[in-house]
Formats: C-alpha cells, sequence, structure tokens
C-alpha cells in the first residue's frame, strides 16, 4: 500500500462510486475552500495503483508542536468491503 496525493480525477472517481461519500468529500468543497484561501489536498492510499481510500485535507491554520494542523471534513473515505479481503488475500500469500 502506498499513500500519496491523488489527481482530481483519481479522487472523484474513487468518491463518487463510495456510499459513504458526502460533500465535504467532493472537488466541489476542494474549490469552495480554495477560494476560501485554504491550502487544500486530496490524499489516498493505493493498492497496485488502485485507490482504496481517499480525503479532502485542509490546514487549519494551526500548529500543534511546532507541526502543522490539517482537517479531514467528515472524515476519510475507505473501501470498507475490500480492504478486509484484502489483508486476507495478501497474509495468505505470504505463507
Amino acid at each position: 500500500m502506498e499513500f500519496s496525493e491523488l489527481s482530481e480525477r483519481e479522487f472523484s472517481d474513487f468518491v463518487i462510486t463510495r456510499k459513504e461519500k458526502n460533500f465535504f468529500q467532493t472537488l466541489m468543497m476542494k474549490e469552495k475552500l480554495e477560494r476560501d484561501n485554504h491550502k487544500v489536498y486530496l490524499v489516498g492510499v493505493k493498492e497496485n495503483k488502485e485507490v482504496i481510500g481517499a480525503s479532502l485535507i485542509s490546514e487549519t491554520g494551526y500548529t500543534f508542536m511546532g507541526k502543522k494542523v490539517y482537517e479531514a471534513y467528515k472524515g476519510y473515505i475507505l473501501d470498507y468491503v475490500e480492504i478486509p479481503t484484502r489483508q486476507r488475500y495478501s497474509h495468505s500469500q505470504q505463507r
């Protein structure tokens, strides 16, 4: 698995298919936050180049222990069905 920044297309293609999606995790929200001068990132987790988790995160303007603080509005979007299956499969292949 790899954590990386996602393109708008990767983010949108993944989020649109998830039943857990919400307005706060959309490109419309990204545009709104950017208009309000927030620094916004689309990040995700990929497995074999396939997105299995994604989130829109924004800098809050605060720091904690000298580090920037980010917010994932209404949480992140994960493929809750496939992740346990993938983990079981990958563990069985390691044996």
